[in-house]
């Protein structure tokens, strides 16, 4: 499971514990919603990677049409 900005980044949410713990199912009740998550973000040769400490949806987000 990735998070894909407005920006066509992706993020890769990981735990804060090491061996990294699943983050799926934690994520499931967002899977195909705009969300707002917030947290410490790590790249590294341009892959990030996110440990969420807060994420919410975003119900009011307005979808462009695309051409």
């Amino acid at each position: 499971m990735v998070i894909l900005t407005n920006d066509d980044r992706l993020y890769f949410p990981i735990s804060a514990k090491m061996p990294d713990t699943d983050q799926r199912k934690a994520l499931m009740p967002f899977v195909g919603k705009y969300v707002r998550a917030s947290g410490i973000v790590f790249e590294r040769t341009g892959t990030h990677a996110i440990v969420i400490t807060e994420i919410k949806e975003i119900k009011e987000i307005q979808v462009k049409d695309e051409e």
